[in-house]
This record gives structure tokens, sequence and C-alpha cells, in this order.
């Protein structure tokens, strides 16, 4: 009764079953307190209606990246200064051993009523990096406005982390667990759902959300209850955040309405709803704040002005509100039982209000004697942007035999400049074009998207489309083969280009090569190996290719019972 993963949903037409990637969130370890409450539940309930399932995983991966895409502006004591010639291009290379922990439960005490818990470690980095911290001293100007000293990140701190940060910030935020819902069905037929609690869950196919996050569902299938032909209902009301403070002034709302003609064909109409009361869209800003703090770069005169600069712009922290509308449709077909075809379109609309980071910055940097130059300077404290946005998943599979499947794809991400870097008088009304997401995951490519053998271990959080909110236009192509047993291959390749060019002038972003092989020595016991390389375009300043090896090894145990 758990439910498959959003990739599962989305691309579960494999070859078998080893051949799709691992579940994005398989990651469930059990409370023995709430596995022991149900139990005393199954003990009273009658023996055909009983229906344990468990899950107990441990997901090891070896990581070597070579010029990985540097997506953060990181500080360099030595050189006193920031390495803007590292910040959104191929430089970071990067050796590390990670693991996952995890086990679940769900119980079905009777045919309507159920329970499911879960807990996982994160990703588990016995030598991972953390932010330490140094000091700049600032000039007079600066330093009357905003004191001394100014606390900068640098990157040279290791120690064990648990999803990027330090385990004891995992455990407040979260307590290490995933899942804790209760779900009712109505008797016979289980036309009528409810789902209220923690656990996994997805909007548009993870185009929006695809997380964890505390809410409720309600699914009226009538089709169960009256005839063929009839629709489904579901509506869905999440707080979506991984942790159990904050983010409750931001609800995200889902309803769906739609027909499924079988288990793998279906239409669907989308709507969903997000009130950004916590600064959500904020964090987006981070990379686009950092490229001003690179814009500015040319105007500083020494190392030592850079460092003073980018520590300005790293002390802002952005804050805004939104409210977006997403109106779409979502369908599946199979043509001779041969071809499936698979789409998924979306349109955003909406208010972004954004508390304006720049005019103290500005001020500060032409006190500072910066010139500007072509340094867009907005003077208001509030920027009240309109957001029109578009969102297109599109795929084809064809099952050319019992063990091959071929197939393609085709995604558009609309994305916008950078609005803190336009040029004008002024950027209030001026609408924002990126595609916006609560929080998205997308694993169409394993570098450029992060999916493949990793695709477990990915963080996630709110973010627009694409490098630097550039958006994406992509295509590719991808084989399967499972002709030998317990040995699966897949390997795939796709063209990706940005909406709107980088800083750098270009659109391209490159080309990306994927393969992976995984063999099953038993039920419970997988090896896995990756090699992916992404031949960087236009977009970089620089053209390094990127490399990536993944060898992975999976202990997993499933157990069902009713």
């Amino acid at each position: 009764m758990y439910p498959t993963s959003a990739s599962e949903r989305a691309h579960g037409w494999t070859v078998c079953r080893l051949c799709s990637s691992p579940a994005k969130r398989s990651l469930r370890v059990t409370a023995a307190s709430t596995l022991a409450l149900a139990l005393v539940f199954g003990a009273t309930s009658a023996a055909h209606a009983f229906e344990l399932e468990l899950k107990l995983g441990l997901l090891n991966r070896f990581t070597m990246r070579r010029n990985a895409v540097e997506r953060f502006l990181r500080y360099s004591p030595q050189a006193r200064a920031y390495d803007t010639d590292a910040f959104v291009n191929p430089r970071r290379d990067d050796t590390f051993y990670s693991f996952v922990a995890n086990a679940g439960v769900y119980l079905g005490v009777t045919r309507w009523l159920g329970f499911g818990f879960s807990v996982d470690s994160g990703e588990l980095r016995p030598n991972g990096r953390l932010p330490a911290t140094t000091t700049v001293t600032m000039p007079d100007a600066i330093a009357q406005r905003y004191g001394e000293p100014v606390v900068l990140s640098t990157d040279d701190q290791r120690t064990t982390t648990s999803n990027g940060q330090s385990i004891e910030a995992e455990a407040k935020q979260t307590v290490f667990v995933r899942q804790a819902f209760m779900r009712l069905m109505a008797p016979g037929s289980e036309w009528l759902s409810l789902e209220v609690g923690r656990r996994d869950l997805d909007v548009a196919g993870g185009l929006i959300y695809d997380d964890y996050g505390l809410g409720a569902s309600l699914v009226l299938d009538l089709q169960k209850k009256w005839r063929e032909g009839a629709p489904r209902v579901a509506l869905r009301a999440i707080l979506p955040t991984r942790g159990y403070t904050g983010g409750t002034r931001s609800p995200l709302l889902e309803g769906r309405f739609g027909w499924a003609f079988s288990k793998l064909e279906s239409i669907s109409l989308l709507f969903s709803y997000f009130h950004d009361g916590d600064s959500n869209f904020g964090r987006m800003l981070d990379p686009l704040l950092s490229e001003v703090a690179v814009s500015s770069a040319a105007a500083a005169d020494n190392p030592t002005r850079h460092a003073q600069l980018f520590a300005l712009s790293s002390t802002v922290t952005p804050s805004t509100s939104a409210d977006v509308t997403w109106l779409g449709f979502a369908g599946n077909k199979i043509f001779g039982g041969k071809l499936m075809l698979s789409c998924t379109a979306l349109v955003q609309l909406g208010q972004l209000r954004l508390k304006n980071p720049l005019p103290e910055l500005t001020q500060t940097l032409a006190r500072a004697g910066v010139d500007l130059g072509a340094l867009g300077t907005r003077s208001e404290d509030e920027l009240l942007m309109p957001t029109v946005g578009f969102a297109v998943d599109a795929g084809a599979r064809v099952l050319l035999t019992e063990n091959m499947v071929i197939g393609g794809w085709f995604l558009y991400l609309s994305g916008a400049a950078n609005p803190l870097l336009q040029s004008g008088d002024s950027l209030d009304n001026t609408t924002y074009r990126g595609f916006l997401s609560v929080v998205p995951y997308i694993t169409r490519t394993n570098i450029f998207f992060s999916g493949g053998l990793n695709q477990t271990f990915t963080g996630r959080r709110t973010s627009s489309a694409g490098l630097n909110a550039r958006g994406v236009l992509a295509g590719g192509l991808t084989w399967e083969w499972g002709g030998i047993k317990h040995l699966e291959l897949r390997v795939g390749g796709a063209a990706l280009f940005s909406d709107v060019a980088s800083m750098s002038g270009g659109r391209f972003y490159g080309v990306e090569i994927d393969s992976e092989a995984t063999y099953a020595f038993t039920k419970w016991l997988g090896v896995s190996v990756e090699y992916d390389a992404l031949l960087p375009g236009g977009f970089f300043r620089e053209q390094r290719t990127i490399h990536q090896l993944l060898v992975g090894l999976d202990l997993r145990f499933d157990y069902h019972k009713g």
C-alpha cells in the first residue's frame, strides 16, 4: 500500500521492475512504539483484512565527479576574495562516499483503515562539507552602516552531514521522521479514500512539488462505485515542508479531475495554488544576488575590495511573498500495446512580491567608490512582479521486444533574465516569465537534473527553472535492455538549452550522455554502476567536460502479508 515514487508513477512502464531507477523515497525506518501500537490494532481486526508491509534498506553510493558545475559563489580565505571565475562554471572536483539507511511499515488494520510510518537517516556523508566562517574588515563607509566584522561563508569545514547539513540540525528539523499517516477507505469497493498526516507527495508529476509534506488528501474514484468511464476526483492540501517548524503560512492546494481508461491510460485536468508566506521563493534569489556580486566585481580594484563587496551581498536575506496558480493537464495513452505517450503541460500565473535587497547594497557600493556602470540600481523598497510561466514535459516509449524499450522525451520550462540586473527606471509591475516551482523534482538526465542512481540522494528546494532561473529547453533519447537474467542496462542522451541567455551570452547548456548497469545478485542485494558525461556549451564561460562515476551497493528487504 506504499505508493510508488513520482518517477515510477510517471515512467513506470519499464522492461521489468529492476530496470526502473531506484525509488526516490524508499527511505523508511520503523519506530518500535508505532509498530507495536499498530499490531495491537491489527490483532483486533478480522484475519482476512490484516495487511502488513515492511521495508528496510541500506543504499550505498561511491561518487566521483570531475569538473562539476560550481553553483555557489564561494569565498577563498587565501585570496581574500570570492572565486568569481568558478561561479556557474565546470570547476569543482569531488570524491565521496554516502549512504542512506531506511525502513518503514504500513499496516492495514481492516479493509478500510491503515497506518504508515517511516524514518530515514537522510544522505549521510562521513566527510561532508559544511560552511565555516571567517571575517572581513570593512572600510569605514560600509562599517558605519553594517558594523564589523562581516561574517562570510567559506567551504573548508569537514564533518558528517545529513542532507547537506549537520546531523544535529537535521534531527532538530525533522527528527528523521519522514512519514506518519493514516488512511481511511470506504468499505467495499474503496471508492473513497482519505489520507491525513505526513508523507511523500507529488504535484503535477514533480514539476510543481515532489517531497515530504504534512497534509490531507481526499480521492473519489467514482469508477469503482458506479461504472467504467466515471470520473476520478482528487483534492489535496499540503504544508510543503520537511521540518516540523515553520512553513505554516505557506499552504499548497491541488485539485485533479480526470478519467482512467486503464491502469496506464488516463487524462486529468490539473489545478494548483500556492501562497508563499514564508519567503520560500526568496531562496531562489540567492544565485541571482550572486550574479549581482559577480557583475560588481569588474568595478572593484583589488581582491580585498572584492571580498568586501561580496560580503555585503552575502549578508542580504531575500524576503518574498507570492500567490501563484498553475493550470494544465496530464495524460497517458497506449497505442497497439507497444507505444505509450505521456504529457504534462502547465501555465503558471500569479504575483511575486519581493522586498528589494539592492537599494542599501547599491548605495553602499557607491559610497565605497564603486562605479556601478550598467548594474541595475532598483530604488523601490518592494517590487510587485506579475508572473507568467510555462512547462511542458512529454515522453514516448516503445516496447520493441519483451526485453527492450526505447524512448524519447521533451522538456520545456520557461526562464527569465535576472530581474535585479535589468536596465530601466523601474521593475515594478514588470512580468517575470520564469517557471516557478515549490519544490520541483525532475530526473530526465543524471548530471543536469540529478537523476540516475543518485536521485534518491538528491536534496530538494524551492527554485525556478534551469541554472540561475534561465529555464530549460531539452530533448533526449533512452534505450533500456534486460535480456540477461538479473542484468539491466540503460543508455540515454540529451541536448539541453536555456530559454534565456546566461551572463556569458550563451544559451547552449550542452550535450549529456548517461549510462547505467544494474545487476541483482539476489532479491535483496544489488550492485549498480553509472557513468555520465556532459559536454558544456556556450552557456558556460568554460567548456570543460563534466564527468560523473557512481558505484552503488543496495541492500533491501521487503515483506508483505495479506
